[in-house]
């Protein structure tokens, strides 16, 4: 399958900080956050390794819930412009704020995207058939060298249209913020195989341990690659919509602005 990832952190500072010592995730809150997602009840179909589950399966999504933060693993999140997600983030982060991580090996498509207090700060992506897709905000310590090629790969592939593979970038942050790699030296700081997560599906698709129906036609399911999950954002927040209405039930009051001259 490759170096694939469509994962989400809601919630407050780094997701390596959150992830390096969390204990297991709550069951029940973790199928109810994956039931809101879908809009539909959810039976759990597997529970495996983070690190083989950041892009689930067809028709799965992979749910990790914590007092102070969710992790979600679902492919069409994937997004072309990460910006799009902007307002169900706002929604469903308890703060607001959020770390978005996005990438496909097949067609060397990678996205990135952090949201603070309901605000876009950073937003990337971009695949070599397309170009750059959204460039937004400053970037970060870890992307400079990528621009400035030093991890050019020019020299074996002249004609590719970027300084650097986009693969290389995601592995770069996903290192940085999510403290793992997918394919990489596995001296990091989050144990992405010890860290398991549980993946659901919609109850509806099984009965009496066979699967009786899908959303997508088998044509669709034979077709594989991201061409499957670049769903129109209003599919997203169809999709994603009441979840939203859960969070913001807990959401707490955010902080008040600071103002010029504050010390962060």
């Amino acid at each position: 399958m490759g170096a694939n990832a469509a994962i989400v952190f809601l919630g407050e500072g780094l997701p390596k900080d959150a992830l390096r010592d969390a204990p297991p995730p709550d069951p029940a809150a973790s199928a109810a956050l994956a039931a809101s997602v879908l809009g539909a009840p959810v039976v759990e179909a597997r529970r495996g390794p983070l690190a083989e589950s950041t892009w689930p399966r067809e028709e799965m999504i992979g749910t990790a819930s914590y007092p102070d933060f969710d992790l979600v693993c679902f492919n069409p999140l994937a997004l072309d412009r990460p910006s799009d997600l902007t307002e169900w983030i706002e929604q469903v982060s308890p703060t607001g704020s959020a770390y978005g991580f996005f990438m496909h090996s097949v067609v060397d498509f990678c996205a990135m995207a952090v949201w603070e207090h309901g605000t876009l700060r950073r937003s990337l992506s971009l695949a070599p058939d397309s170009g750059i897709m959204e460039d937004l905000g400053e970037r970060y310590d870890f992307e400079g060298p990528f621009w400035n090629g030093d991890h050019s790969i020019h020299y074996y592939a002249p004609e590719y249209p970027f300084p650097f593979h986009p693969l290389n970038l995601g592995e770069a942050a996903l290192n940085a913020w999510f403290g793992f790699h997918l394919e990489g030296p596995p001296d990091t700081e989050v144990d992405a195989w010890a860290f398991e997560i549980p993946c659901y599906r919609r109850a509806a698709l099984w009965q009496g341990g066979r699967h009786v129906c899908s959303s997508r036609s088998a044509a669709q399911r034979r077709g594989g690659g991201r061409a499957d999950v670049r769903r129109p954002v209003v599919r997203v927040r169809a999709l994603l919509g009441p979840l939203a209405e859960r969070r913001r039930q807990r959401r707490p009051r955010l902080p008040e602005p600071v103002v010029a001259g504050d010390v962060h």
